[in-house]
């Protein structure tokens, strides 16, 4: 009988708690719903405010009047939203606003926030003020212990023109032998000019692969023809990645002087850098490159005599002859490739 009650209680006691416990989760959501549409309304009616400032600036006065406690978290939202929609005079203006309503001073005081995805929201808007003490605090959230909130930081700079040292970015940003991601990558093609001597320099020193990858896409971004020599060294690295990475470059940089490289690199082992090298090839231009370009169209990879053909194609008249005999000759790979681009491009038999 004791048994009996004690599972009766014990049942009694698991479905008032679970009753207690679904109870709070309707209270819970039902209040954050009510919080986010209220959060919405409020950030439509700031949004409107903001897009009339832009046209009537004279109006700032009665914006400020209007504003309560807690707007300038939504603030934050309405500048994310509208900065990258509009552009020239009007973006300046934003800018403008947002610094006289206290959204920069917002930004900063966020950069001390436990929440990393808030520190990194943070040092993106901070990405559109030039001002000194930005710059300083942008630097600090560089050393932030999370990467994310490191790259918005970096990012942040870079816009407003204020990388000291290329080098201590990437060692920041890219430190070790792991592959950089898109983001940093971007990052660093975005420098300009101004930061190839030092990415020249991470591609000649010891610096780790992370960074010679970084350094050697950004080059070929940038479009300066100084770092060709740099490059060359790398057509024959340990490193897959830096080998494509470098004859990536080369092909975007389009100078005569890497021929040699990339004829040798048709030839490496990894076929991910022989079509590389092939679409090098065919942005350089020189014939000399025909008869290389004509054996591997029989590559075993697609995507290799894919970049043969187009190379071929690019070259002119020399490339189109090897076009025209490899379509005509009897190795499936070759006259497959070489007849299906000779037809992409209206000049089949």
């Amino acid at each position: 009988m004791y048994a009996l009650k004690l599972i009766w209680w014990t049942t009694v006691a698991m479905a008032v708690f679970s009753l207690l416990a679904m109870t709070l989760l309707i209270v819970q959501r039902t209040w954050r719903n009510w919080h986010q549409q209220r959060d919405s309304r409020r950030r439509n009616r700031l949004q409107q405010l903001a897009l009339l400032l832009l046209h009537y600036p004279e109006r700032l006065a009665e914006m400020q009047k209007e504003l309560r406690a807690g707007d300038r978290r939504l603030l934050l939202q309405v500048y994310d939203e509208l900065l990258p929609k509009i552009r020239g005079e009007y973006a300046d203006r934003l800018v403008s606003l947002m610094r006289i309503l206290g959204l920069m001073d917002e930004c900063l005081r966020q950069l001390r926030d436990r929440s990393w995805w808030i520190r990194s929201r943070a040092c993106r808007a901070l990405g559109s003020f030039r001002d000194p003490n930005v710059i300083l605090a942008l630097y600090r959230a560089v050393e932030d212990p999370v990467a994310a909130v490191r790259l918005e930081a970096a990012r942040s700079l870079a816009r407003i023109g204020a990388v000291r040292s290329v080098t201590e970015l990437v060692r920041l940003v890219a430190p070790g032998n792991e592959l950089p991601s898109l983001t940093v990558m971007d990052l660093f093609r975005s420098l300009g000019r101004k930061a190839v001597p030092e990415l020249i320099q991470l591609m000649e020193g010891d610096a780790g692969l992370s960074a010679k990858i970084v350094a050697a896409d950004a080059v070929g971004f940038i479009g300066d023809l100084s770092a060709v020599p740099a490059l060359l060294h790398l057509y024959d690295h340990a490193s897959l990645h830096l080998r494509m990475t470098a004859m990536e470059s080369l092909g975007r940089l389009e100078d005569p002087r890497a021929l040699p490289a990339v004829l040798l690199a048709m030839t490496d082992p990894s076929w991910e850098v022989r079509a590389q090298a092939a679409a090098a090839a065919g942005k350089i231009g020189a014939p000399e490159s025909v008869p290389l370009l004509r054996q591997i169209l029989r590559d075993e990879h697609w995507w290799v005599r894919y970049y043969a053909a187009e190379a071929l194609f690019r070259i002119g008249e020399p490339g189109m002859a090897a076009l025209r005999e490899a379509a005509a000759s009897e190795d499936p790979s070759a006259a497959e490739m070489a007849a299906g681009l000779l037809q992409e491009k209206g000049l089949a038999a």
